[in-house]
């Protein structure tokens, strides 16, 4: 496993227990930013707190879902099994061990297993490129991964190291006390989570146990979560709101319920219906595909990941109930899941929601471009400035690649050895021998620093309005990263992975939006490289570009994360700039500009080539291509479809073309796959569900 730098020295904002109300965020709102409950200790972590709660309540269930009910018994019997298993291996305190698996209660115990030997977990989901979790694991040094065993065969080629299937852990004898170390203390790390990185590599974002600990003793109180909860877990390990249902309702005697699968309509409704789910966390785009239908009532709805509005909120109560409590979330993965919170109240308007209020010892403020606060009186109503998060959630740094080892030398206070902060900056924004630090290949300015009382800054790159009262509301970018489907994305890696390719001279990426569709999905245009036959590159870029976009695409998808692979790669003799010099987006040519109406042939629906026409219609609008241009043999996620446009294309043709128990049964038999999904096969199930269920 790969060793990391053991920090135990007390950091000064994990012992202060009073809530600092955020500057942007009302006084008077009662969000519960401050927490009625006692502050945990400054010593405690989340392996303390759960121990503690099995040792008090060992017969509830810690874990239901289709797989069935575990005990909280059973859960630490087990987790504990994991960590002697780990630590004979060599894993323990200051060890990043990979983390791949899927949503089961083996799962859940392989993730408290390392965090019990006083490792970190890296949480990788299955469904990525071979090559990405390969290249994860070895920027890290990690040497040892916990898996699955149904899918460890498809993950041996990739991982480094030792793959070991969490089946094969030997179970705990429940006579006998296992020889465990002691946990891991609040300075040292929790986990290491990968968003999408500005250099063209992704960036593993190292979380203390202190930050996730200050995180869910906030949200807790902000969630009501109690021992009644039942908190679905419908997200992927490697997208940081699972840590909601992974650890607020296990340290508070409540129960994190298991996904069925993969997020759907369906699976969502099975969640909170048949499986009883009150408390989810969602995206607004995952909560816009249920359509009003939520499969029953919920206590409480969290929102993040994406701009909250009036209308997604309407959403939210129409399909869980007036009486549900909708909560805003924000909050970049640096600053541990979620730094700022909106209690909902029904009755609030505009373009979008405030972000709320900050957690206890936490401080979120406006900067001018200067660098100046922005105040929260009258006259600071409707300026503009960059988010900044300062508090104990904020990431002691990112993961320093290419040492082999995964040691990122840093102290409890962010910085390293020498002073500096883990990409070599100081607080002050120079470098160790006090020059300033310049943007440039493989040299940028760092998000954090830390402050003369040892509390550590995160700059988020957000823009924050400042709004009556004090509030502040989201005002987009300072930057050009991009948000799709709750997905952090740096179009700068979609780019650098572009243009690593031969055919490739330059590339340009950024999203797009069909007129009428909810998402955005990413674009990507590409200047051709010269070749033998072509020194200036092909006379007609866009003749070729059907061929030169499947080509790159499918490259793409060996390498990046499905979200990360563009729906579009479109061909250009050149990228335009502006006159400053940068890419002119505007001016390039937009994918969605055919004529593809959803319609498609309306007369023939009950013929095999009437419904392939119908469905074809969908699928171009949808994908934004030519309906005519489709033949059975098209495969959705090679015309950039992902798991949210699938799950839309599903219901657009569910409404269209079968009753509601017919589409009940067609949903639920495709809303999981993207892969291999062909145009002939949805016409091929929709046949035979019309057939076998009348209407």
């Amino acid at each position: 496993a790969a060793p990391v730098a053991a920090t135990d020295a007390p950091a000064p904002a994990a012992s202060a227990p009073a809530a600092v109300v955020s500057s942007g965020s009302h006084a008077a709102e009662g969000e519960g930013s401050g927490d009625p409950s006692p502050p945990p200790s400054p010593s405690a972590t989340v392996v303390d707190l759960f121990r503690a709660q099995a040792a008090r309540t060992p017969a509830a269930v810690a874990l239901d879902g289709p797989d069935g009910p575990v005990t909280y018994a059973e859960l630490d019997r087990r987790s504990d099994a994991v960590a002697a298993g780990l630590v004979r291996r060599g894993a323990g305190r200051g060890s990043l061990v990979g983390l791949v698996v899927d949503r089961t209660p083996d799962g859940v115990c392989a993730l408290w297993g390392i965090l019990k030997a006083g490792a970190a977990y890296v949480p990788l989901d299955p469904g990525h490129p071979g090559p990405r979790i390969r290249d994860v694991l070895e920027a890290g040094g990690v040497r040892l991964t916990l898996t699955r065993r149904h899918l460890a065969a498809d993950l041996a080629a990739f991982v480094p190291g030792t793959l070991l299937p969490v089946e094969d852990v030997p179970s705990a004898d429940p006579d006998r006390a296992l020889a465990l170390p002691a946990g891991p203390a609040p300075g040292e790390l929790a986990y290491v989570m990968h968003t999408s990185g500005s250099t063209g590599r992704p960036k593993g974002v190292l979380i203390e146990h202190r930050g996730l600990l200050a995180f869910v003793h906030w949200m807790t109180a902000m969630c009501r979560v109690d021992a009644g909860t039942r908190f679905g877990f419908a997200a992927s390990y490697a997208f940081d709101i699972s840590c909601f249902p992974l650890f607020l309702p296990l340290l508070a005697g409540g129960t994190a319920v298991l996904a069925p699968g993969a997020p759907s309509p369906a699976v969502l409704r099975a969640l909170v219906g048949e499986h009883r789910a009150d408390t989810l966390a969602l995206t607004p785009s995952h909560l816009a595909l249920l359509d009003g239908d939520g499969g029953g009532r919920l206590r409480t709805l969290l929102l993040g990941g994406e701009e909250l509005t009036p209308a997604a909120v309407r959403s939210a109560y129409a399909a869980f109930g007036s009486d549900c409590r909708v909560i805003n979330g924000y909050g970049p993965t640096e600053a541990t899941v979620a730094c700022l919170a909106h209690l909902v109240d029904g009755t609030e308007t505009g373009p979008s929601l405030p972000l709320g209020t900050a957690g206890p010892g936490a401080r979120v403020d406006l900067l001018d471009p200067a660098g100046e606060v922005i105040g929260t009186g009258p006259a600071d109503t409707g300026r503009v400035g960059e988010i900044v998060v300062r508090g104990p959630q904020v990431a002691r740094g990112y993961l320093e690649p290419g040492t082999g080892t995964g040691d990122v030398g840093t102290a409890a206070d962010g910085t390293t050895v020498d002073g500096t902060t883990v990409d070599g900056t100081t607080a002050d924004g120079t470098t160790a021998d006090g020059t300033a630090r310049t943007a440039g290949p493989g040299a940028v300015p760092s998000p954090f620093s830390t402050g003369p009382d040892g509390m550590r800054s995160y700059r988020t790159g957000d823009l924050g309005r400042r709004l009556p009262g004090g509030a502040i509301a989201f005002a987009g970018r300072a930057d050009g990263q991009l948000k799709i489907s709750g997905y952090r994305i740096e179009p700068a890696e979609v780019t650098a992975a572009l243009e690593a390719h031969p055919s490739v001279a330059r590339a340009a990426v950024t999203a797009r939006r069909r007129p009428g569709a909810r998402s955005a999905v990413l674009c990507a245009y590409v200047v051709p490289a010269p070749t033998p036959d072509s020194p200036a590159g092909p006379a007609d870029p866009a003749g070729t570009g059907a061929e030169t976009a499947a080509a790159l695409r499918a490259e793409l998808a060996r390498t990046l994360p499905r979200h990360l692979v563009p729906a579009h790669v479109i061909a250009v003799a050149a990228l335009p700039t502006t006159i400053s010099g940068k890419t002119d987006f505007g001016a390039l040519p937009d994918p969605f500009t055919r004529d593809t109406p959803a319609d498609g042939n309306t007369d023939g629906a009950d013929s095999t080539d009437g419904l392939r026409a119908r469905v074809a219609g969908h699928w171009a609008a949808i994908l934004g291509v030519d309906a005519a241009d489709l033949t059975p043999d098209s495969d959705f996620q090679a015309l950039g479809g992902d798991s949210l446009a699938l799950v839309e294309m599903l219901t657009a043709v569910s409404a269209d073309l079968l009753t509601p128990d017919q589409a009940r049964r067609f949903t639920e038999d495709l809303a999981c796959l993207v892969r291999d999904l062909t145009l002939g096969q949805v016409c091929a199930r929709l046949t035979t569900v019309r057939e076998e269920t009348p209407a």
